[in-house]
């Protein structure tokens, strides 16, 4: 079965559409009104020129039949008073011919008697002819009878009086003609004036009925613009929670419609802002408080790293110290090593040497000790400060190599300082065993003299240490320095980089409040 076709409605109808088929509609029915008020005047006059000509016709042979009667009725009598017989006879064949002429004009003029005026007037004239006819035929007998003056008696009393009131009758033919074509004429103008006021009727009606038309045309206009209007304002003053529920399929539907997405995407586009400022005035302000917490380890660090340039610059004054004392002590053992080869006349210096070398022994343990320390606090530092740099993300990477570059460093000097207080342990060890021997030296000399060549070796090596050690104390006081450079740098990044949050705060204050314009309603 097949489906039913849906009707469209008004307001599905476009508006170039509905404006066409108004304009169409009114100028069809103009055209259509002028077209039936032309055609009703031609018909008017079309079927009073019909009647016109008509009743001129009519008019034309009542006159003629009238002339005709008159010929007639002096041929009459001329034939009964006339005492000629050739005039007798001329007029009485005219008067046949005449009659004969009468009757053929009678029958045309009842054919054209149409009106019952016409024919009450018509059957007038006719029975009023008999008459006529009646007393010719008469007085014909008269005459043929010689009754003279019954003749004319006849003639005088009743002939005369009938003929006048047949040609009367005649008369009033013609003239109820005149009065036909008259009112005929009368009536066309009146039916042309009548078909003019119903033409400027219906003229009027379709005015009334376009105007009307228009009115709901014009509704079905002002409404929709109306909303959508109040929709733009709305959304111009901020008010965004406001929509159209449009469902019409014309041009003005569309328009809702398009303003209903706008301020839907426009209310998304608000909350978004909304909700993007909020995330931004949070994250600024987590900023802002990161911001102060590394600028508070920064300047700690800063502080710390001053801290230890200072002990560096202290140890690297007893590095240099313990290097000096090395050196003399490698001396020492070469002044040793050449008095116990001249023997027992030296023991003397040798005791006293070793007593001098078992205090310096003793001072460079304390020193390497101090030295064990700087590096234990110098490897805890760079391991705060590689933490620190973690934190601080891309800006601290190359602090971060640094850190573990002092680090290694600190971890060498820890090493170096084991290894030379192990040294010096054994340098301390083989002292007192030289000390305890000293009365044994003579008999023993030969093992002093390669226990003092043990201890010069062991010196010198110490001395090589120390050296190294001072350099690398110079490269750890060198890579401080570019960490407290840095560090002042990262201060001032750090600095920025609040400055920069705050303003990014004002402005996502400023942007909040912007935005807090619009209504949007419930998200």
């Amino acid at each position: 079965m097949e489906r039913p076709r849906k009707v469209k409605k008004l307001d599905d109808v476009s508006l170039s559409t509905k404006l066409w088929v108004t304009y169409a509609v009114l100028l069809a029915a103009m055209a259509g009104v002028g077209l039936w008020l032309q055609y009703s005047a031609n018909r008017a006059h079309e079927v009073a020129a019909q009647r016109t000509r008509a009743a001129d016709d009519l008019i034309t042979l009542a006159t003629t039949w009238k002339t005709m009667s008159s010929a007639n009725t002096a041929a009459t009598l001329a034939s009964l008073m006339s005492t000629e017989p050739q005039v007798v006879q001329f007029f009485g064949d005219r008067l046949k011919a005449g009659i004969a002429a009468s009757s053929e004009m009678q029958k045309r003029i009842q054919a054209l008697a149409t009106t019952d005026a016409d024919k009450k007037s018509f059957e007038d004239i006719a029975a009023r002819r008999t008459v006529v006819l009646g007393l010719v035929k008469k007085n014909q007998e008269l005459k043929k009878s010689g009754a003279q003056a019954e003749l004319l008696a006849t003639i005088e009393k009743d002939f005369l009086p009938a003929v006048t009131a047949y040609e009367a009758a005649q008369g009033e033919l013609a003239a109820v003609q005149v009065r036909q074509r008259d009112d005929i004429q009368r009536d066309a103008d009146a039916e042309v004036a009548r078909s003019g006021v119903i033409g400027l009727l219906s003229v009027l009606a379709v005015l009334a009925a376009g105007i009307g038309w228009l009115a709901v045309l014009m509704r079905s206009i002002q409404q929709p613009l109306a909303d959508a209007v109040g929709l733009a304002e709305a959304a111009a003053e901020g008010d965004l929670t406001r929509s159209a529920q449009a469902q019409r399929q014309d041009e003005l539907g569309r328009l809702m419609r398009a303003l209903d997405r706008m301020s839907q995407q426009l209310r998304g586009v608000v909350t978004q802002v909304r909700q993007g400022v909020g995330s931004v005035t949070v994250a600024s302000s987590q900023i802002a408080t990161g911001n102060q917490d590394l600028s508070a380890r920064t300047e700690q660090t800063a502080s710390n790293l001053q801290e230890t340039a200072s002990s560096l610059e202290q140890l690297t004054g007893t590095v240099t110290q313990s290097a000096d004392v090395a050196h003399k002590a490698s001396e020492l053992a070469d002044t040793a090593a050449r008095a116990a080869a001249h023997g027992g006349e030296v023991v003397g210096k040798v005791v006293a040497s070793m007593d001098r070398i078992a205090t310096s022994s003793t001072k460079i343990a304390d020193i390497i000790g101090v030295i064990d320390g700087i590096a234990f606090q110098t490897n805890i530092l760079a391991l705060n400060a590689a933490v620190e740099a973690a934190r601080a993300g891309e800006q601290g990477r190359g602090f971060a190599v640094v850190a573990g570059e002092v680090r290694s460093l600190a971890q060498r000097s820890a090493d170096a300082a084991r290894e030379i207080k192990s040294l010096i342990g054994n340098s301390v060890e083989a002292v007192e065993t030289g000390t305890s021997q000293v009365g044994e030296a003579r008999t023993a000399m030969a093992g002093i003299v390669d226990g003092v060549h043990q201890v010069s070796v062991l010196i010198g090596e110490l001395a090589q240490a120390s050296l190294e050690q001072r350099d690398g104390i110079r490269q750890i006081n060198q890579a401080v320095a570019t960490i407290d450079q840095m560090t002042q740098q990262n201060a001032a990044l750090v600095e920025e980089s609040s400055a920069a949050a705050s303003s990014m705060k004002d402005q996502a204050q400023r942007l909040s409040d912007e935005v807090a314009v619009f209504k949007i309603g419930a998200v």
